[in-house]
């Protein structure tokens, strides 16, 4: 697929960045996600957010997460962008519901949830927890 600053290709896609953790390096938000074996996700565009959860970052931040995505249409930069929102966004897990999130992640419920939803997906990146 291809967008149309490029003129149909995307060979603008790939970033000067190894990898999300890089991306979130130059943003000075590594330490943020690693403070938990689980860190939220959304695999989608779409997103809601309280606009006092926006403010607990300094201006300063949200103008280089601006700077990253204003690169061309369709980049990679922005595919991480996406699956940090919830982790930068949303509310923190507590211990016991990170724990309850990794029982569940094996078992039915989750793969009835997972079935349930089409073009956005919902989730978690989680670390080696053994």
């Amino acid at each position: 697929v291809g967008n149309k600053r490029t003129g149909g290709n995307d060979k603008n896609f790939k970033s000067p960045y190894d990898n999300l953790g890089a991306w979130l390096d130059m943003l000075n938000m590594t330490k943020l996600f690693s403070s938990s074996p689980l860190v939220q996700v959304c695999y989608g565009a779409n997103f809601a957010v309280e606009a006092s959860r926006i403010k607990l970052y300094p201006p300063t931040f949200w103008t280089a997460v601006e700077k990253s995505l204003a690169r061309d249409d369709n980049i990679e930069e922005g595919h991480f962008a996406e699956r940090s929102w919830a982790g930068l966004l949303a509310r923190r897990l507590s211990d016991r519901e990170a724990l309850a999130v990794y029982r569940k992640s094996t078992s039915s419920v989750y793969e009835k949830l997972s079935s349930c939803v089409k073009h956005n997906y919902i989730g978690v990146l989680m670390a080696d927890m053994e």
